[in-house]
């Protein structure tokens, strides 16, 4: 079962998810990944604020639901496992 994200609320900030990957995070539990700090706007703003998740971090298949067009960066850097966005993503998604 793939590890699920769902934005909490359709917003036009931009947001930075370097680095937020599936390799980046295999060992760390739900509450980590939750915690972690992204940009949101000009502010560091943990995941848990901007993300509703569901299932393990460390899981190589990574779903996020819905429509993500202000959310930049999806899958920049990722090295192994997957992942599918259902809808539309923000700039420079899957670079590198």
């Amino acid at each position: 079962m793939p590890f699920t994200l769902t934005l909490r609320a359709a917003d036009c900030t931009p947001m930075d998810f370097r680095g937020v990957t599936p390799d980046a995070w295999r060992g760390a539990t739900l509450r980590e990944f939750l915690q972690c700090r992204v940009l949101s706007g000009n502010r560091p703003t943990a995941l848990g604020e901007l993300v509703e998740a569901v299932g393990d971090p460390g899981e190589d298949e990574w779903q996020f639901a819905g429509d993500w067009p202000n959310v930049h960066g999806i899958g920049v850097g990722l090295a192994d496992g997957e992942i599918v966005v259902e809808g539309s993503a923000g700039r420079h998604a899957g670079v590198g």
